[in-house]
């Protein structure tokens, strides 16, 4: 794992937004929400994700199929039972794009919701090989990592680098959030 670097309260306190630096890329994910939309309301019983992510004018169609891979991981990882009625929305820009900007974005998003305190299932990871140029995310519960996103071929699972991205995710979050989360690494 390279480095990662993440800068909470990046809009300010009220307004949940972090700034991360995910090896040669660097983006800002903002949320609004979760709040009740004006109009009609989407579903009744249930929350709803829309992620939107927005970067240079060259890459915004590699942007645009990224969303939707995003908005369905996140649909099944979020309780959106929690949430009724609601719509959680996500707005990531990309400030500088390297290899690795779908991971970037992806861990990006998981602090954004860890520190908003958003209810998941578990904390969502992801991570490149640049070796085969392939990207991986996983979810981390109940001490196991679960595979729920693979682009490009497979490539071997690297457990000690997942660990190492949890670690520097972990460190980077307020206490508080380490408790709700019960958050421990298993070695």
């Amino acid at each position: 794992m390279g480095y990662f670097d993440c800068e909470y309260n990046a809009l300010g306190i009220d307004k949940p937004g972090v700034l991360v630096t995910n090896e040669e890329s660097k983006v800002l994910a903002m949320l609004n929400g979760p709040f009740e939309p004006s109009g009609s309301i989407i579903n009744l019983y249930s929350g709803t994700v829309r992620a939107t992510v927005l970067g240079s004018t060259e890459t915004r169609t590699q942007y645009a199929a990224m969303q939707e891979s995003i908005e369905m991981i996140l649909s099944d990882i979020i309780y959106l039972r929690d949430y009724p009625r609601c719509v959680l929305d996500i707005k990531v820009y990309v400030i500088s794009s390297g290899q690795n900007i779908l991971p970037a974005i992806i861990n990006a998003i998981s602090v954004l919701l860890l520190n908003a305190g958003i209810q998941m299932k578990g904390i969502l990871l992801s991570v490149s090989d640049h070796v085969v140029h392939a990207t991986s995310g996983y979810v981390y519960a109940d001490k196991k990592y679960q595979k729920v996103l693979q682009i490009g071929p497979q490539s071997q699972d690297n457990i000690s680098e997942l660990d190492d991205l949890l670690e520097r995710m972990v460190y980077s979050l307020k206490e508080d959030y380490k408790k709700d989360w019960n958050i421990s690494i298993h070695k």
